[in-house]
């Protein structure tokens, strides 16, 4: 077992005017005694936001809290919310408590595996990933000042064209190109960046190129990505007037969160239960109900699906608005 964390720091200049570490704590327990893992601590930096963590001796039985720290004082925060360390998942164990679902009806572990089904099925049938996900992507230039990314810009590190002159890759400053995430700089969702992403050249650009020449794998973008969404009332901006990275990365959208509700909702039956597996799998398409002669009616969309992966289309809409969007090109 192992775990992946990541913790996102909004004010990170501001943290930095008291503390210069982040620590990582783990228990056993959510409410149990956390334990410093001195090893793990990291050094903070001015402008990034987004901090990881890989603990090999962890998993979905640990749990993780951490604090900001400063090295020459040994002042410290308080401990940050508790998280599990479980890989990211778009709901959690609360929000099916919430909906109704009993522990007599499944208990936690038989939530934490649908659940943990449900968050997979969404990333396979999208395309995407919800949360921020630093990633290097190595793409085919296209011979113009407009490179075209299958994932959702949250911001942008470094760009990089291989020269032909010495086969070595050259730099292209962030300021030097228009960064196609304004849902999370300027709040803007027409249109919708994340529909389109996409990496552009300034015109007036001072970098060493002017267009991404066409080739294979010669072009490096480095950044964080993902499909995220402004919680109603969270900021939209800049760190700096024209920097192009967001104040707020954003986090798993309202409707993915409740696509994967309903999702686990479909697998807490035992497969072998028939019964009860048809009527979490089909309960959307009840027409008419008797208790007294147990007579149920389905309609006929339970015969013939409406939707594209799983026959219920309040599931699939979702998922096909959230898709990565089609590429259509040219060899």
């Amino acid at each position: 077992m192992s775990a992946s964390l990541v913790y996102f720091i909004p004010d990170i200049d501001l943290a930095m005017l008291n503390y210069d570490q982040i620590r990582l704590y783990r228990a056993d327990a959510v409410d149990g005694t956390y334990a410093l893992l001195g090893a793990k601590t990291q050094a903070l930096e001015s402008g990034k936001r987004l901090y990881t963590f890989q603990d090999a001796e962890g998993g979905e039985d640990k749990w993780y809290k951490y604090t900001l720290y400063n090295s020459s004082t040994l002042n410290e925060s308080d401990l940050s919310y508790a998280r599990n360390g479980a890989s990211v998942e778009y709901c959690n164990i609360q929000d099916l408590r919430d909906e109704g679902l009993t522990a007599a009806a499944a208990d936690d572990n038989r939530v934490r595996k649908a659940i943990g089904l449900a968050t997979r099925y969404i990333e396979r049938i999208t395309g995407n990933w919800f949360y921020p996900r630093e990633r290097t992507f190595i793409l085919d230039g296209i011979g113009k000042n407009v490179q075209f990314l299958r994932h959702p810009i949250v911001m942008i590190e470094e760009t990089k064209i291989l020269s032909d002159l010495n086969d070595e890759f050259l730099t292209i400053e962030t300021p030097d190109l228009y960064v196609y995430n304004r849902h999370l700089t300027q709040g803007l969702l027409s249109p919708d960046d994340r529909n389109s992403p996409r990496i552009e050249i300034r015109d007036f650009s001072t970098a060493a190129f002017y267009y991404f020449a066409k080739g294979k794998q010669n072009v490096q973008v480095k950044g964080i990505f993902g499909w995220t969404e402004l919680q109603p009332g969270a900021y939209a901006g800049e760190t700096e007037e024209g920097s192009q990275i967001p104040v707020n990365y954003g986090t798993v959208p309202d409707l993915i969160r409740h696509a994967a509700v309903l999702l686990s909702l479909r697998e807490i039956a035992l497969k072998t239960d028939l019964d009860e597996l048809e009527d979490w799998r089909k309960r959307w398409a009840v027409t008419q109900q008797k208790t007294e002669d147990q007579t149920i009616t389905f309609g006929t969309q339970a015969l013939t699906a409406k939707g594209a992966y799983t026959g219920d289309s309040e599931i699939d809409d979702i998922l096909d608005a959230h898709s990565v969007p089609t590429m259509v090109g040219s060899i």
